[in-house]
């Protein structure tokens, strides 16, 4: 099927433009996981308002603000699961602007607060002054602001107009003449965005580990002057084990992070970058990745609801208080 001709737009027919016989079931697929998406996520933003030591501590900020990008992601899921499945809907500019844009600046988002919380966490480590500097008391929520207004702005500033009904919606459609600067634009600044957010994690880790050693080490010289050769002997096999043990749990959940990145979002953001390449991505292709991407939404929150005391402590609260209805 061609798709209608536009002079601004510039498109071509590729195998974007063919309708996908699996593609009921992928948007049906795509619904629910949209749906899980906007639950959970949502579910952290109303413990966001009602607790005020999550929204008072710094590095709970940063997950909130991340949990907002996840949501925006699962309302674009939305938006584009219900275009798929209803012809009608499928022929309408404005949510096929909605779905493509929203998705973009969702999965940009996420990527750039990831990278944040990476920043942060890497601040931390090292006991830079810039931790206060940048992201102390509303310097944040500036940082949010600004960004947001950014990316939202430079999409909106490449859309071109198109006002003939539609035999299916893509991103070159949306885009027109101005899709492969903003594909090639958005692959670079994405892949730097998560190669940046991994090598931050590995420094993070690595400053811990030295800054860990260096006190162990001075911990067991104090013991070896305190106690007897046979209870210092024991003392510091314990210390070592419980040591070992301290920075296995960190590479654990550093490692599960970068793999959640780089496995479930690292497929859209190399597809996307795989444009300035020549390479023509197919719309389910498109779809799919950001399926992937999607599923990366639903897992962040249970990850750092597990890490972080007292999200979980509202969590199971609020799960209470609803099995009691």
């Amino acid at each position: 099927m061609k798709m209608n001709n536009c002079t601004d737009c510039e498109v071509k027919t590729n195998n974007l433009t063919n309708i996908n016989p699996l593609s009921a079931p992928i948007a049906s697929m795509g619904l629910l996981v949209s749906m899980v998406i906007t639950t959970v996520n949502l579910t952290v933003l109303l413990i966001f308002l009602k607790s005020k030591s999550v929204r008072a501590n710094r590095h709970h900020n940063l997950v909130i603000c991340l949990s907002i990008c996840d949501l925006s992601i699962g309302l674009s899921g939305f938006i584009a699961s219900i275009r798929m499945l209803i012809p009608a809907w499928s022929g309408l500019y404005v949510p096929c602007i909605l779905s493509s844009v929203i998705v973009g600046v969702g999965v940009f988002m996420s990527l750039f607060q990831t990278f944040l919380i990476s920043f942060h966490r890497f601040l931390v480590a090292i006991g830079s002054p810039w931790n206060d500097r940048l992201l102390q008391g509303k310097r944040k929520y500036a940082i949010y602001s600004l960004s947001w207004s950014v990316v939202l702005a430079l999409h909106y500033a490449l859309i071109r107009p198109y006002s003939e009904n539609l035999d299916i919606c893509n991103i070159q459609i949306v885009y027109g003449k101005n899709f492969k600067f903003f594909m090639g634009g958005y692959g670079i600044t994405a892949m730097v965005l998560m190669l940046s957010t991994i090598i931050l994690y590995l420094f993070t880790l690595n400053s811990v580990c030295k800054r860990y050693m260096r006190t162990y080490a001075w911990q067991i010289q104090i013991e070896h002057k305190t106690t007897s050769a046979t209870s210092s002997n024991e003392n510091t096999l314990y210390n070592t084990e419980a040591g070992k043990k301290r920075v296995f749990e960190s590479l654990k959940v550093v490692g599960m992070i970068i793999s959640l990145l780089v496995l479930l979002t690292g497929p859209f953001v190399v597809v996307v970058f795989m444009t300035l390449f020549r390479f023509e991505p197919s719309h389910s292709l498109i779809f799919i990745t950001c399926l992937l991407s999607s599923i990366n939404s639903i897992i962040n929150p249970f990850i750092y609801s597990w890490k972080i005391e007292s999200l979980r402590k509202e969590f199971k609260m609020l799960f209470q208080t609803c099995l009691s209805y």
